[in-house]
């Protein structure tokens, strides 16, 4: 069988959660299984943040991203961030 036919879509989960409790991490991965999540999100910032902001908001996205043990790519711009990550469940709803 190939990978994609073992794929299964929960609907529900591929909804948006904006101002909404996150969906709940399935049972089969409640477990630190080894499976991964994706997390990509952006927010725009009016007004940009200062020089100063800027450096305290890129130094607290890196320490929440070592805290939370996830890693990806991010760009914490004056204005604001678009990051991809990736980490196991549970990391990534600790990050969110």
């Amino acid at each position: 069988m190939s990978p994609k036919a073992a794929e299964v879509v929960v609907e529900e989960n591929s909804r948006s959660v904006a101002g909404r409790e996150l969906p709940p991490i399935p049972k089969q991965h409640e477990n630190d299984d080894g499976t991964g999540t994706i997390l990509l999100f952006y927010q725009y910032k009016e007004p940009e943040w200062t020089e100063k902001e800027h450096k305290s908001m890129l130094k607290k996205v890196i320490r929440l991203g070592e805290k939370c043990q996830i890693t990806g790519r991010g760009r914490v711009a004056p204005e604001g961030l678009n990051c991809t990550l990736s980490g196991s469940p549970r990391n990534i709803r600790d990050f969110c």
